[in-house]
């Protein structure tokens, strides 16, 4: 019996960031197993997707190339190549609901994976890594809902993590990652901020392709780019403490049992972010839009090991079982 075609749609580049194509791709590798998955991605900067978009596309799963000069061609060719016997998933905060509509319409099952509540949803399923409950989202009847932060999809690697140093009672080695993209400029910032904090600290930067960082700070921190993630894994084992917006990374760090402070500069960072505070599953850095002054004394506070939050588990294993289950019955 030949297993069921799933097509899986995130698109990525340097205004939007890659953060729902990564974890699109850790859910492709969730359902390899059971399922025939194929991928697409529009790159909105460059129009088709990197050559590191690519290669870790091919360590998953198959690519599908679509070429077009603009987003509206993209979504038009999208859905002319579906056939109507698969099982499409849209990982993005543009599909209107029109456009999910158009895919049902073909016969195709649809999959929506979605942090926001602000349109409504026709999909045969909704996955959201959101603490939210259904009654937050607009949906039809027969929409399947599962959500929270064991539902985040993390890459293969996060899922049996290496065992972390041994605890210090110092701050020393400090990971900072703000997002593949960074539009706003932050990881310049933060340096600043970190550096200013503790002259001490060995900060290790992980930066997209596209992201510039200041030639002042060469031969003070280690820029990192198009890391792997088993070489993500192995900097989170050397690490103490990791400095990062409320999204993938922080999962793939609480995965790695690294204490984490969190911020967040989108509006689909601030729920994920409200929860991981009182929750106590990473230290409160607060808008990182905010002025220096005010993200210094959050980031000192930080790094005192005193303040570190208790290991929080997250069953991310039985999230990604219950992943696969709904794939297998929708």
């Amino acid at each position: 019996m030949t297993n069921q075609k799933v097509i899986l749609r995130a698109d990525a580049g340097k205004a939007i960031g890659f953060g729902h194509f990564i974890r699109s791709l850790a859910l492709a590798d969730y359902l390899s197993d059971c399922f025939n998955c194929y991928f697409c991605t529009f790159n909105h900067s460059e129009l088709l997707p990197s050559s590191y978009q690519v290669n870790e596309i091919d360590k998953v799963c198959r690519y599908i190339k679509i070429e077009a000069s603009n987003l509206h061609e993209y979504d038009n060719k999208f859905i002319e190549l579906l056939k109507g016997d698969e099982i499409v998933v849209l990982d993005n905060y543009y599909f209107s609901t029109e456009y999910q509509q158009s895919i049902r319409k073909k016969g195709c099952r649809l999959v929506c994976i979605d942090d926001m509540h602000d349109r409504h949803f026709v999909a045969d399923a909704l996955i959201t890594v959101t603490p939210n409950d259904r009654s937050r989202f607009s949906m039809e009847p027969y929409t399947r809902f599962i959500g929270g932060v064991d539902h985040s999809f993390l890459r293969p690697e996060f899922l049996k993590p290496k065992l972390r140093k041994q605890k210090s009672s110092k701050v020393r080695d400090v990971v900072l990652a703000m997002g593949g993209a960074d539009s706003f400029g932050l990881t310049n910032k933060m340096i600043d901020i970190l550096l200013e904090a503790n002259r001490d600290i060995e900060l290790t930067v992980i930066a997209g392709d596209t992201v510039e960082v200041d030639a002042k700070y060469r031969d003070s921190v280690k820029i990192r780019r198009c890391l792997s993630a088993r070489e993500i894994v192995e900097l989170f084992s050397e690490s103490d403490l990791g400095v990062f917006p409320a999204s993938t990374i922080c999962m793939e760090a609480l995965a790695c049992r690294l204490p984490v402070a969190a911020g967040w500069y989108v509006d689909n960072q601030k729920e994920l972010y409200d929860y991981g505070v009182e929750s106590g599953l990473f230290m409160p850095l607060g808008n990182l839009l905010d002025n220096e002054k005010l993200l210094s004394d959050r980031i000192k506070t930080s790094l005192d090991p005193s303040n570190f939050k208790s290991s929080t588990d997250i069953d991310f294993v039985q999230g990604k079982m219950e992943t696969i289950e709904l794939f297998k019955t929708i």
